[in-house]
């Protein structure tokens, strides 16, 4: 039976929503969940009831719901048809009809795919075309000048307010002591020449065409900070009177993030384009890579999407593999995810660290469907393998894996140590996010085994920062871990 939502008619079969001549794949687990609302429409279902009837043969972390609900919105094209009522659920209220109404054409996805990919390359080679038929066919202009812009700050959880005029300064003077040949604009110049065109140095989105025209510059550069301490994604945009080049590099701080944006943009400045087909390969791919790491800070399901195209173009690229099997890991696609993990492990020449943390998302995928002795081996011998080299953050999340799967086969004492582990390093590296989780797992043990006060004390830990820092991706956490501290009404 199809359905009609709203002005769109979903089609369970072919997992489609159509509207007119737009078309739309769903995930199987995202139908699974919006079919669950269509049949209890109006009713209020908890967080527990959504995992239990969508997930019901695997372990997912709660996130998964938050995720798949923000994608039925984005489907449906209506933030208002899911309403969250807190502390009690999720309410499916949109407008829902059956209907004998059939999309009028069969989508094959692979080809939209390649189509939408061949599309995008088209344009960038008209782009290239055009810039390789002016008079400077490959030479840069020797009056290269560079404008940095305000450092945009997108860090959770994180007071960074110096970055935006402290980060522009730190690559403008990063540029101006590397080469002599560039003439970089200073940050006093920057400053000025952003308010003269009467914009602020905290807007977030500027007219890039007008700063280029007013500025006399040749590049304008925009740097933009994602992610979390230790884990930092960094995308870079050059901008020129005729193109537009992007990329995307990761750092464990801010100050390497900044030194590695400041060589980034050196390199594309100084790139040379004698070869167009190389080049335009070059770039595609740089940029493709780009939205599928923005994606994955933002929305998952469409990192995955990103994560597979570029897949395609380069299909043994570990990194693109590594967090597409994460994904895929979070958004419960655990078949997905054991392919790609048979793939990366035929691999030959794997780092170290890549084969721990490849076993270490096996790890994550045993404990998700119950297999708790394996779940143990795995991560067991993803420490072995980094077990010489220093604290790391792979290392602590490796110990938080395992103190789960302990707590899970009632082996508490030993969970304690793996999560006392991983949360000294946290303290250290000073990750307020992990910290409270960490915390509220620990509490979970001790009120396990007993040790009631030390368990209050660690939540109530927990709870302070959380509140403190408004980290919202753990509140469905916080909620559960307060729970096993009410008492039961008579």
């Amino acid at each position: 039976m199809n359905y009609r939502i709203n002005d769109l008619v979903l089609d369970p079969n072919d997992r489609t929503l159509v509207c007119g001549d737009k078309i739309k794949k769903i995930r199987p687990r995202t139908l699974k969940l919006l079919l669950y609302f269509i049949s209890n429409q109006h009713a209020i279902k908890s967080k527990e009831e959504l995992l239990s009837a969508v997930w019901p043969d695997v372990t997912v972390d709660e996130g998964v719901v938050f995720q798949s609900i923000s994608e039925i919105r984005k489907l449906l094209e209506d933030s208002k048809v899911i309403v969250s009522h807190p502390r009690q659920g999720y309410q499916f209220v949109a407008h829902v009809e059956p209907t004998r109404e059939k999309s009028t054409r069969k989508l094959n996805w692979k080809i939209v795919t390649a189509s939408c990919i061949a599309l995008i390359v088209l344009a960038v080679v008209g782009v290239i075309y055009f810039l390789s038929s002016s008079d400077s066919r490959h030479a840069l202009p020797t009056d290269t000048r560079i404008l940095i812009l305000p450092v945009q700050n997108e860090i959770e959880y994180e007071d960074r307010k110096w970055l935006s005029i402290g980060g522009m300064d730190h690559i403008i003077s990063t540029l101006e002591s590397g080469t002599a040949s560039l003439q970089v604009f200073s940050t006093e110049e920057t400053i000025s020449l952003i308010n003269s065109a009467g914009f602020s140095i905290e807007q977030k989105s500027l007219n890039i065409q007008r700063i280029l025209n007013l500025s006399g510059a040749t590049h304008a550069v925009e740097v933009t900070f994602f992610g979390k301490n230790m884990e930092y994604t960094i995308s870079i945009t050059v901008n020129s009177p005729n193109n537009v080049h992007k990329k995307v590099i990761l750092a464990e701080s801010l100050d390497q993030g900044l030194v590695k944006a400041a060589n980034e943009v050196l390199q594309q400045i100084n790139g040379s384009v004698a070869d167009n087909h190389i080049h335009l390969k070059n770039e595609f791919k740089h940029a493709l890579f780009a939205e599928a790491m923005l994606a994955y800070e933002r929305d998952w399901s469409s990192a995955v999407s990103f994560f597979e195209s570029y897949l395609k173009i380069e299909p043994d690229s570990v990194v693109a593999m590594m967090y597409l099997m994460r994904l895929y890991i979070w958004l419960g696609d655990y078949a997905d995810a054991l392919q790609l993990y048979d793939k990366l492990n035929a691999l030959p020449n794997l780092k170290l660290e890549e084969k721990s943390k490849l076993l270490y998302y096996r790890g994550m995928v045993a404990l998700a469907k119950h297999q708790y002795q394996a779940a143990l081996e795995f991560l067991n011998s993803a420490a072995e393998l980094i077990s010489e080299y220093p604290p790391s953050l792979l290392g602590a999340r490796i110990n938080a894996e395992s103190g789960e799967v302990l707590t899970k086969i009632k082996d508490y004492q030993s969970a304690l140590d793996n999560l006392n582990k991983s949360l000294r390093f946290y303290e250290v590296t000073g990750k307020v996010i992990d910290i409270c989780a960490i915390k509220l797992k620990m509490s979970k043990v001790h009120k396990l085994s007993g040790n009631l006060e030390l368990a209050q004390n660690l939540f109530l830990e927990a709870k302070r920062d959380i509140t403190k820092f408004n980290i919202s991706f753990l509140y469905a956490e916080l909620e559960q871990a307060e729970s096993m501290f009410k008492t039961p009404k008579n």
